[in-house]
């Protein structure tokens, strides 16, 4: 009862976090500033939502991790071969980097993976229909944040084109760890983690159309 009260103003918390952050992307007096924080952003998205987790054990933690490493594994692959996802860098919008490849994108993957889980696991219960929708959301989430990371310097594509390719490893990585997710691990539904992942989705769409309408 208490952690449901608490979802009411963890909401608007997060609400106004994400309604400030977008108005500094838009407005270019802010804009060094608050692009800046995005590493801050995304910790604090994992915070607020771990808030609300029922089942801290072992095996949560450990396979939190596991997907923190390989994600950020997968993309120091990805940056140094491009073979995975093509061919991009990263600029220093997220922080500090090793191997070229900063560090708080272990942590998003967590984020994304543990958000889109929460809420395709609120849909559904068969572990391969849960991986394959969570995998999508993962997908259509990346297709939001593409121009927009360009943009603001997240990363950039070799010729300012972004591959099809890009979309279909981050489809077959995040069904691959998604699914080892739902076996080894059983955890309940976020409803904080649900909101926080509409609450990033209508920020990045926002952010995408504004980026395309700008040219």
């Amino acid at each position: 009862m208490a952690a449901s009260k608490n979802l009411i103003p963890a909401t608007w918390i997060a609400i106004i976090i994400y309604a400030v952050g977008l108005t500094g992307f838009l407005v270019p007096e802010l804009q060094q500033m608050v692009v800046g924080l995005t590493p801050v952003n995304i910790l604090f998205a994992i915070f607020l939502a771990l808030i609300f987790h029922k089942k801290w054990d072992a095996p949560f933690v450990f396979a939190g991790l596991m997907i923190a490493l390989c994600g950020w594994l997968l993309e120091v692959a990805g940056v140094h071969s491009g073979l995975i996802f093509g061919s991009y860098k990263y600029g220093k919008t997220l922080g500090y980097s090793v191997l070229e490849v900063p560090l708080i994108l272990g942590a998003n993957w967590f984020m994304l993976v543990y958000f889109t889980r929460s809420v395709a696991s609120g849909w559904f219960k068969d572990p391969a229909i849960v991986s394959v929708v969570a995998a999508a959301m993962m997908t259509g989430f990346d297709f939001l944040l593409e121009p927009v990371a360009m943009r603001f310097d997240f990363w950039s594509w070799k010729g300012n084109v972004i591959p099809l390719q890009n979309y279909v490893a981050w489809f077959i990585a995040s069904l691959l760890i998604h699914y080892a997710y739902l076996k080894t691990v059983k955890i309940s539904p976020n409803p904080m983690a649900g909101r926080l992942l509409f609450l990033q989705a209508v920020f990045f769409a926002v952010l995408y159309f504004w980026v395309r309408a700008q040219g």
